[in-house]
């Protein structure tokens, strides 16, 4: 028999957001393939995201949302969704690039999220 193997899904992090669209944003993805759940930043020159990394020095040093659904952008460009404002998470069930090494880019992370109206509860 075949087993099938879930991957995360915003109910493994995503607690609330607002009603209709007001917490979501579409985004054009680079890069990579990613999860749901992947903390993401936005490079400044192509204005596309990919994994917040905090060592980088193209703009995804800078946290700017969560993507909500996988997405598949390491062939091509790919467009996703990002939770970007008014919503609360569970930290536990995000998952975070290469990048992130530390408890303490972790917490950065959080703080940033924050930043944008986005809650760890």
């Amino acid at each position: 028999m075949t087993t099938y193997t879930e991957g995360k899904t915003p109910g493994d992090w995503l607690i609330y957001e607002a009603a209709g669209t007001y917490s979501r944003s579409a985004c054009t993805v680079a890069g990579g393939d990613y999860g749901s759940g992947t903390v993401m930043g936005q490079v400044t020159a192509t204005k596309k995201f990919k994994d917040w990394d905090p060592t980088a020095n193209d703009g995804s040093e800078t946290v700017a949302g969560i993507l909500l659904n996988p997405v598949k952008a390491a062939a091509a460009d790919a467009t996703g969704v990002v939770i970007d404002t008014h919503a609360q998470i569970s930290r536990l069930g995000l998952s975070f690039g290469a990048g992130v090494t530390t408890s303490g880019h972790r917490d950065t992370a959080i703080t940033q999220l924050r930043a944008l109206g986005i809650k760890n509860v």
